[in-house]
This record gives C-alpha cells, structure tokens and sequence, in this order.
C-alpha cells in the first residue's frame, strides 16, 4: 500500500489522474519551449509535463484508498496520441497558460475517469475535456510581450511524433517554491488495442 505517500496535512493530498509523457516527447517539448524562453514564463519542467485528465484537488487519505480501488475498474484500451501545436487559455487576450495541442480518441478514457470519480462523489467538470499539456503559465504580460507570445505562437510549426497511452495514472502533487513535484500513486494499464 501506499499510505507513506499519501501523508499529508491533516491526511489530505492534492492530486490529479493524468496520463504520463514518454521520454521523447518530453525532450520535444523542452525543444519547443525555447521558442519562448526569452519571454517572463513560468515554464513547467519537461519532466514534469502530463496530460490532466481530471485534477481533483485535496483529497482526504480514506477517500483517496477507495478511488485507488475503484480504478482498477478502467477497462480502456490503449490508444494512439499525437502532440503538436501550440495556443493559450483563457484566450489570446488574457493568456494565463501556454500549452501544447493533444490528438487522440480520449472519449472512452475521460468518460471512465469521469465515472469513477462521481461515483465516489467527485464534481463533473464543467468545462469540456480539452487535452493539453501545459508548457508555461504566464502572469502580468505587458500589451507587447503578449503580442509578441501570440506572433510567435502563430508561427511554431510543432507536431511530435506518435506516442501509446499505455497507462493512466493518480498523481500526487507537492507544492513546492520550485515549482510542483508529482508522484504516481497509483498506475492502471490500459489494455491492448
């Protein structure tokens, strides 16, 4: 069992269920970010890139043993993702974060993830699923290093080459000065497409 690592202010733990990058998509990613380092980003280390498929916030350690459990229910096959291109969130006019674009049938995935989760009394997410792996977030942009951030945004030809989700996994997040440090809890296979 897990409970050394799940310890944590009063038994409560931030954590997320994501999907991991391999290693080669994190070097393309850490390429990609040079496009942008001259800019005031708080980049996210390549290391720690992911793909969120749910964040669940501060999770109590007994709440947290039962979807440990429950996840052991996913029965999704594996799939087939592709990285490429670049954009912002919330919008051009107001960029907090800068990601890369994902492609691949996530439905299946999201959907169980989206299932287990309620099942045990975690909020639907009220936006749409929209895949992304976060790059830099960005805080008080002048008018000209945003224009500047969106010019070059504009023209980054960026596609990775393929990769297998294999596995979904619940990440336990450490918020740190530095910058976040995520461990997995709990990894679950996907099956054999």
């Amino acid at each position: 069992m897990v409970t050394h690592l799940i310890k944590k202010r009063g038994n409560m733990v931030r954590c997320f269920i994501a999907v991991n990058l391999n290693e080669e998509i994190k070097r393309t990613l850490g390429e990609l970010r040079k496009n942008f380092e001259d800019l005031p980003l708080r980049f996210v280390k390549p290391e720690s890139m992911h793909i969120t498929l749910k964040f669940l916030g501060e999770v109590d350690e007994r709440k947290l043993e039962k979807l440990m459990k429950k996840m052991d229910e996913i029965k999704v096959r594996s799939f087939e993702i592709r990285v490429q291109g670049v954009g912002v969130f919330p919008s051009e006019r107001y960029p907090r974060v800068l990601w890369a674009g994902v492609s691949g049938d996530f439905r299946e995935l999201h959907k169980e993830v989206e299932r287990i989760t309620r099942s045990l009394g975690f909020p639907k997410d009220d936006k749409p699923f929209k895949p992304h792996i976060t790059i830099a977030r960005l805080k008080n942009l002048s008018a000209s290093e945003r224009a500047e951030l969106i010019e070059r945004m504009k023209n980054v030809e960026f596609q990775s080459k393929g990769m297998k989700v294999e596995s979904v996994e619940l990440m336990k997040s450490t918020l740190l000065r530095t910058g976040a440090i995520y461990e997995a809890l709990k990894t679950v296979r996907l099956h054999e497409s």
